[in-house]
């Protein structure tokens, strides 16, 4: 059922995400041997979902619960919860947060940094980084996190995402 969640958020189906997600949750607390991972990359799903319907509440208490549990689990600094904390991030942008968002942003580079080079900030992170701070200031930090998006883009050999990145470098070109 999170598998059908996933899918129907892939392709913009908030009905199905929220429904999926919702029954997936409700099989995960009748299950035998949950575990706390499972269980906040449930509430995650149902997070998302909830936020593609346009409860931005319902979301931001779904993800304040999976923090939670990883919290509880003592796992609040896994890369677990990072994308949980992005994505809750990423709500409160679209909800005109942008210093919360920013300072959520922060929390997920920490983690990320925390975990060695076993693992590097997504260029979602990185990107939604540099957008807060063209929100927040300073404009020069913003400027740094796209190319740092664009170094990055160029190592992974995408050409989407160097485009992506070097929009951001643009608007800041004369700061």
């Amino acid at each position: 059922l999170l598998d059908r969640a996933r899918l129907a958020q892939a392709v913009g189906d908030a009905d199905g995400a929220l429904r999926y997600a919702i029954a997936a949750l409700k099989q995960y607390h009748d299950a035998a041997y949950p575990t706390s991972d499972d269980e906040a990359a449930l509430l995650g799903a149902v997070a998302i979902a909830y936020q593609m319907n346009g409860r931005n509440m319902d979301a931001s208490h779904y993800f304040e619960s999976a923090l939670n549990t990883y919290a509880k689990a003592g796992r609040r600094r896994s890369l677990g919860a990072q994308v949980i904390i992005g994505n809750l991030g990423a709500l409160h942008m679209t909800a005109g947060a942008s210093k919360l968002a920013l300072e959520l942003y922060e929390e997920c580079l920490a983690i990320v940094a925390e975990h060695g080079n076993a693992t590097r900030p997504s260029p979602s992170l990185i990107h939604n980084r540099a957008h807060a701070l063209e929100l927040v200031g300073p404009y020069r930090e913003a400027r740094a996190g796209y190319e740092f998006g664009f170094d990055l883009a160029v190592q992974l050999k995408s050409k989407l995402l160097q485009a992506y990145f070097q929009e951001g470098q643009l608007v800041h070109k004369g700061d």
